[in-house]
C-alpha cells in the first residue's frame, strides 16, 4: 500500500483502486481502473508523489496488455496512461511483427517499481510478452516487454527503456528497480530479472554498465520447440519481486535469487494447465504456447549474492538452502537481513555474507523486512508465512515477526 495526502491506498486483484482515510478507515474513492474480467489485476504497491498515486497493470500472463497509470490522489481520477505494449503510430510498435502479434497482449507490471523524487522519473520493471514461450508468433524486440522503462512522473512519456531479454520466449519477467547514487554523482539503476542477471543501468539514460550473473544461466539463447527446450532459470528463476538492495556503508548492491531449471514444451494449441500437474509451476496461461514442466523440487536452491557496482564483479556468493525470494535489507551496522522458504530468519554480516544469526519464524519467508527505531530502541519486522499461488513452498499463517536490538 501507499500512504500520503492523508490516505491510505492500494490495489486489488479485482481491478480496483481505494483510498482510505488513514484517521478513521472510511473509504474516501473506489476506483474500478480495469477490466478484471479479461484476468487485469493491481497487484503491484502503489506510489505516492506530488498529488499523484501510481498503479501499473498486471495480467501479462493471461493476455492482458500492459499499462502504467497516474491517478489523483484526492478523488482517484485518472491523470495519464503508458501501454508497455505500443500499437499504430506509437513508439516501439515496429519492434513487433506482423504488427497484429501486439494484439496477443504481455508486458504486465506485477512487481515494485521506484520513483526518483530529483528527475520526477519512474522506473518500472515489465513482464514478458505473449504468447509466453512461443516468440515465432511475435517476430522483433517486442518493446517495451522484459525490461526498464522509464517515465515522466507528471505525463508519462517515455524517458528511455531497456530490455533485460528482446523478444523473450523464457518468460523471464523484469521485477525490479533498485535506485542508488555512487561516487562521483553517477545515479544508477539495478535491474533484476527472472533471467537470473543483474543488470546495471545509468539512469539517466539506460546505457548499460554491467552485467552479473547470479544463480545458474543455461540455454539462455536456446528457443522454445515442440519436443522441449530445458533452460535455466527456468519460469519461476532468477530474481523475483524483491529486487535488489544497495548499502551506501559496504558499497555493495545485494540480491536474492533462485537457481531452479525447467523444461518448457511449446504447444500448437496450448490451454489452462493445471498447477499441482506442473509441480506447482507457474500457472499457463490459455494463449501461453507452452507447457512448463519445473525440475523436481529437490534440485531448486537459492543464492544471496553482494555485488562491487564498480566492476559489476561478485564480492560474495552464498548458496541456500531453498530458493531465495524474501527481501533483502542491509543496514548501517553491517547487517544484512532476509530469510528462506524454510522459515529461517537470517542476519548475515554485510561484508562476508557469514551467518551471525538465524531465527526460526515458523513460515515461508518470501516478503518485506524493515526496520525502524521507535522509543529509542531499534526494532526488525518481518513477515513469514508465504501464501503464493505459485511454485514457492506455502507454509505458515501470515504473521509480522517483531524483533529488538
Amino acid at each position: 500500500m501507499a500512504i500520503g495526502g492523508g490516505r491510505v491506498i492500494r490495489g486489488t486483484v479485482d481491478g480496483h483502486l481505494i483510498a482510505l482515510d488513514i484517521k478513521t478507515g472510511n473509504v474516501l474513492w473506489d476506483r474500478k481502473i480495469m477490466d478484471s474480467s479479461a484476468g487485469a489485476s493491481a497487484l503491484a504497491a502503489p506510489l505516492i508523489w506530488n498529488g499523484l498515486v501510481f498503479m501499473p497493470k498486471a495480467g501479462g500472463d493471461v493476455g492482458v496488455r500492459g499499462e502504467f497509470m497516474a491517478f489523483r490522489v484526492s478523488d482517484g481520477t485518472k491523470v495519464w496512461s503508458f501501454s508497455t505494449i505500443p500499437t499504430n503510430d506509437e513508439t516501439g510498435a515496429k519492434s513487433w511483427q506482423p504488427r497484429s502479434a501486439a494484439v496477443h497482449g504481455g508486458g504486465g507490471i506485477w512487481t515494485y517499481f521506484a520513483l526518483d523524487p530529483k528527475t520526477g522519473t519512474i522506473f518500472a520493471p515489465v513482464g514478458n510478452p505473449g504468447p509466453d514461450f512461443d516468440s515465432t508468433q511475435r517476430k522483433g524486440a517486442n518493446l517495451f516487454t522484459t525490461g526498464i522503462v522509464a517515465l515522466a512522473a507528471r505525463t508519462g512519456k517515455l524517458r528511455w527503456s531497456y530490455q533485460t531479454e528482446p523478444n523473450d520466449d523464457h518468460d523471464w519477467d523484469a521485477t525490479g528497480a533498485a535506485l542508488f547514487d555512487v561516487a562521483g554523482g553517477r545515479e544508477l539503476v539495478a535491474a533484476t530479472s527472472k533471467d537470473g542477471i543483474v543488470h546495471l543501468l545509468d539512469r539517466t539514460n539506460g546505457k548499460l554498465l554491467t552485467k552479473t550473473p547470479v544463480t545458474t544461466i543455461a540455454n539462455a539463447a536456446a528457443p522454445v520447440t515442440a519436443s522441449g527446450t530445458h533452460y535455466c532459470p527456468g519460469v519461476t528463476g532468477g530474481s523475483e519481486w524483491n529486487g535488489a538492495a544497495w548499502n551506501p556503508v559496504t558499497k555493495l548492491v545485494y540480491v536474492n535469487s533462485v537457481d531452479w531449471c525447467v523444461t518448457v514444451k511449446r504447444s500448437a494449441s496450448p490451454s489452462m494447465t493445471n498447477i499441482n500437474q506442473l509441480a506447482n509451476a507457474k500457472q499457463v496461461g490459455s494463449f501461453g504456447g507452452g507447457i512448463p514442466l519445473p525440475d523436481p523440487m529437490d534440485k531448486a536452491y537459492g543464492w544471496t549474492t553482494a555485488i562491487d557496482p564498480a566492476t559489476g564483479k561478485i564480492k560474495w556468493h552464498l548458496k541456500m538452502a531453498t530458493p531465495m525470494i524474501a527481501a533483502l535489507t542491509p543496514t548501517a551496522g553491517g547487517l544484512v537481513f532476509t530469510g528462506d522458504l524454510n522459515g529461517e530468519f537470517l542476519a548475515l554480516d554485510a561484508t562476508t555474507g557469514g551467518v551471525l544469526y538465524r531465527y526460526d519464524t515458523k513460515g515461508a519467508m518470501a516478503g518485506g523486512i524493515v526496520t525502524y527505531r521507535a522509543g529509542g530502541k531499534q526494532y526488525v519486522a518481518a513477515a513469514s508465512g508465504n501464501t503464493s499461488f505459485v511454485a514457492w513452498r506455502v507454509t505458515g499463517k501470515p504473521t509480522l515477526v517483531v524483533f529488538g536490538l
